[in-house]
């Protein structure tokens, strides 16, 4: 289990976060640039001081103000966007790095991740999937309790995104597992419980499915892509981009306003129409025959309401029930 009060002061960014993450699980962090979110996992890996709080990992005290475990002790290991992997290396002699590693452990951790065949390539022999894989595993060699990940993604082909997800969640059986993703669509799929950060402020923390259905504030929806706000009376509407479309005759559900201007598009077999909707902006929106412009109903599939002047949750000690009853591992 780690345990987790992060207080950091770093120049203009006051960092405020506290969560725990069974293991076995993954606790998703996501932001925008600047949220602090790099500076998170510095702290649980060593890298940074607390100014304040504590991070415990299975109940041995880590950080505190004033004190850090080494990072050589403190049994955490991270994975970069990059591999790093040493080149002069073959995969098994990467895999094998760590010192407490045995051949059998290797071995065994070169077939959990499908590298077997590949145990005796060269680093630039590798798929860019195939070197995280390998980074993943040596990672592992050493026996962490936390393992952290910072955007180990980004900039792969979407068939190696697929391979490096399964590594991931299969890392999480053992340890637990800290991801930063940018993509928050991927990152819902692969975490948990997902920490929402915001210049250093933790706005929401709830499993996957909750923060996806209820986020706590307009500016938690903004940040994970909802469009809004589509003003209905005092409540503020707020829906995912995929769940809006043209309204038929019979529709019943929730609605909004817009106005399509200009002349739609021809795009792989639909017609895209761009829609004015009040304050959010002009959408693109298909549809199997063009529109004429002028007003038109939007119908809304499932759409959040939240209500005007909703504040953001600044930390743990706020969260709503439901937040709470969600965390990591509920």
């Amino acid at each position: 289990m780690l345990h987790a009060e992060v207080g950091i002061r770093r120049g203009s960014l006051q960092l405020r976060a506290a969560f725990e993450v069974p293991e076995g699980t993954v606790l998703g962090v996501f932001g925008p640039s600047g949220a602090g979110k790099t500076t998170l996992l510095g702290a649980i890996a060593g890298f940074i001081d607390l100014d304040d709080g504590e991070i415990r990992v299975d109940g041995v005290t880590l950080s505190t103000p004033g004190h850090t475990v080494p990072l050589e002790r403190r049994g955490v290991g991270l994975v970069r966007q990059r591999p790093a992997l040493f080149g002069h290396l073959s995969v098994r002699g990467n895999v094998g790095f760590a010192p407490r590693s045995t051949e059998q452990e290797v071995a065994a951790l070169l077939e959990r991740f499908g590298l077997t065949e590949l145990a005796h390539r060269r680093p630039r022999e590798l798929s860019g999937g195939e070197a995280q894989r390998v980074a993943i595993a040596r990672a592992l060699a050493a026996h962490p309790r936390v393992l952290l990940f910072d955007e180990p993604m980004t900039g792969l082909d979407h068939g190696l995104v697929d391979e490096v997800a399964r590594a991931i969640r299969e890392a999480a059986r053992t340890c637990c597992v800290v991801l930063v993703e940018h993509d928050f669509a991927l990152l819902a799929r692969l975490a948990d419980s997902i920490l929402v950060l915001d210049r250093g402020r933790q706005l929401q923390l709830a499993s996957s499915a909750l923060l996806q259905r209820a986020p706590s504030s307009e500016r938690v929806a903004s940040l994970l892509g909802m469009v809004g706000p589509l003003v209905r009376g005092r409540s503020r509407w707020w829906c995912w981009p995929e769940k809006i479309r043209f309204a038929c005759a019979s529709s019943q559900g929730p609605n909004a306003e817009g106005v399509i201007v200009g002349e739609p598009r021809f795009v792989r077999g639909r017609f895209e129409h761009r829609v004015v909707v009040g304050e959010v902006g002009t959408l693109s929106l298909a549809a199997q025959s063009p529109w004429p412009p002028g007003p038109v109903r939007l119908e809304l599939e499932d759409p959040v309401a939240i209500e005007e002047g909703c504040e953001e949750i600044a930390g743990t000690h706020e969260r709503s029930e439901a937040a709470q009853s969600t965390e990591v591992g509920a």
